[in-house]
């Protein structure tokens, strides 16, 4: 008697725990990037074409999409823009250090320091 009381005990937790699997599924795909909020969000690229002022402005969009939007944009999109703000920082950084140590061999060259 006991082992059939075990293995019902086991097979009961076993199908709660697939329910609650598919009930964490659902909730969490629930908030899904269209292909019309991609093509939106790809097209505001365009603004790059403005000299100077588009790479500022789509620097902040950037910024506002991850920061910003907290209920409006859907999850996945608010986590690119701050993966794509991450990397961003991360080229600026390097770019820098190997602009100012070429400077630096180019200054050193021409006897300015």
């Amino acid at each position: 008697m006991e082992n059939n009381e075990l293995f019902r005990d086991t097979e009961n937790r076993s199908e709660q725990s697939a329910q609650n699997s598919v009930a964490n599924q659902k909730s969490i795909n629930t908030n899904v990037v269209t292909m019309g909020q991609w093509l939106l969000f790809w097209l505001m690229g365009l603004i790059n074409l403005i000299p100077v002022i588009g790479n500022i402005a789509y620097i902040v969009l950037i910024a506002v999409g991850a920061f910003g939007m907290k209920g409006k944009l859907p999850e996945s999109l608010r986590n690119f823009c701050k993966a794509y703000l991450v990397l961003l920082a991360v080229v600026i950084v390097l770019f820098l250090a190997f602009a100012g140590s070429l400077l630096g061999t180019m200054a050193g060259m021409a006897g300015g320091f």
